[in-house]
């Protein structure tokens, strides 16, 4: 059984053509619908990981008194973008599986010809689960785990038992074996004391049939400062840090596994955002001014930093979280409707999140008024400009998003982010190749 993909049909190009020319433009108002959705299935999770921000957030509190998980009708809100809808990532900072709904969306969503993306921590999957994840089309589950043995694993995610995550990694990946779906990927944080079992991360990929190992980096989130320091990776010898990633590659490549670093793509992102940061601000016409903007705002915006891409998320994608929110990311924190509410509750235009989710004429975000230096590749497949060879990072709205997951919050803010982590700056010495791409 093959790997199931978007099914790339009239309405689907036709989509992208027109979101194409959107944000070719900078058009502030679309004609087009997103490519992508992140959808929020639990805003809870059962663990309570040492980095994670769900552990600070009280947005996510279990008093907070907002919506535990996405419910039936909410997600029945989006059914107008699934036609042109290439992929939808069931995730968000909770735990995909305590949501029972979560198959069902999946079924509905993958039947439709959406590739669907799932990230879990997997101690809640049983095979029952990875069977129905299989036959529903699914096409890539990721497992968040961090430590390949279970004193790591277990000190860095707090209230997760190995041999639990070890069982539902293990139905995955006899689901994978079966069925040739879903493609099964592991996913680790970088840190100071789990470095140098990378290697023995490849080799559990290997061991439980997993086809990949995702290498990411670590995040100073607000409240998780103290974590953040401890565990940098600049804390450890650049040496030996080398070490453990060629020994990684060595083994990778031995045992069939693919091994995939962001540790040298967030730290371009942060290298462009310091050079930016120190770069003179560029004038600015009065054609590119935003008709009304105050003065005040529009010297802000002359003062930010000046980067060699245009953000693409506004334009490509839609995020909404398991109260029903509606974003244009997930670092942006301004609402654009609510899916709970009636249709036009937040006036008569439509936005990218509009409150309907249609998204005729939605707005790509609040205040664009400059064109995108990047055209828009018409293809959800295209290949990235070679890191270091003087192209801008991809930033099209059909350019590949599992590999922007973690640069995603560099590019926002890579000046930011250098200097909060160190280790960003580490992984240039330590990790020179070129970041890989997931096959598609």
């Amino acid at each position: 059984m093959s790997i199931p993909g978007p099914s790339m049909d009239a309405a689907r190009w036709s989509n992208v053509a027109a979101l194409d020319a959107d944000y070719a433009a900078g058009r502030a108002r679309l004609s087009a619908t997103p490519l992508e959705a992140y959808v929020e299935v639990s805003a809870r999770c059962n663990l309570r990981c040492r980095m994670c921000p769900i552990t600070v957030d009280p947005r996510y509190d279990p008093h907070s008194g907002t919506p535990p998980l996405l419910a039936g009708d909410v997600f029945e809100r989006l059914e107008p973008l699934i036609p042109t809808l290439q992929r939808v990532y069931l995730q968000g900072l909770g735990e995909p599986f305590l949501n029972r709904d979560l198959i069902s969306y999946a079924e509905r969503l993958a039947g439709a010809g959406v590739e669907v993306w799932i990230t879990t921590n997997a101690t809640l999957v049983r095979d029952e689960h990875a069977e129905a994840l299989a036959l529903a089309g699914v096409a890539r589950m990721t497992v968040s785990i961090d430590g390949p043995t279970a004193a790591t694993y277990e000190r860095i995610r707090i209230r997760g038992k190995f041999d639990q995550m070890l069982r539902g990694l293990r139905a995955l990946g006899g689901a994978r074996r079966r069925h040739g779906r879903p493609r099964l990927f592991l996913s680790m944080i970088a840190m100071a004391s789990n470095i140098a079992e990378l290697p023995l991360m490849v080799e559990l990929c290997a061991e439980v049939g997993g086809d990949g190992v995702f290498l990411e980096g670590l995040y100073d989130w607000p409240g998780l400062e103290e974590f953040s320091r401890l565990e940098n990776l600049g804390r450890v010898p650049p040496e030996r840090v080398r070490e453990a990633l060629a020994d990684a590659h060595r083994r990778a490549a031995a045992l069939g596994v693919q091994l995939y670093s962001r540790l040298g793509e967030l730290a371009l992102f942060a290298g462009r955002g310091e050079a930016a940061e120190t770069a003179p601000a560029r004038a600015t016409s009065t054609a590119s001014t935003a008709p009304g903007m105050p003065p005040a705002a529009e010297s802000s915006r002359r003062a930010a930093l000046v980067l060699p891409w245009a953000c693409s998320e506004p334009w490509a994608t839609v995020n909404v979280n398991a109260a029903g929110d509606v974003r244009t990311c997930c670092f942006n924190d301004q609402s654009f409707g609510n899916l709970r509410e009636p249709a036009g509750a937040r006036g008569t235009g439509r936005t990218a999140a509009g409150s309907d989710a249609r998204g005729r004429g939605r707005t790509a975000r609040a205040g664009a008024t400059t064109a995108p230096r990047i055209r828009l590749p018409v293809t959800s497949h295209a290949p990235a400009p070679r890191a270091g060879a003087g192209s801008p990072a991809p930033a099209g709205p059909g350019a590949r998003r599992a590999d922007r997951r973690a640069a995603g919050g560099a590019r926002r803010d890579g000046a930011a982010m250098a200097a909060a982590d160190p280790s960003l700056r580490v992984a240039r010495a330590v990790d020179g190749r070129q970041p890989a791409r997931p096959a598609p």
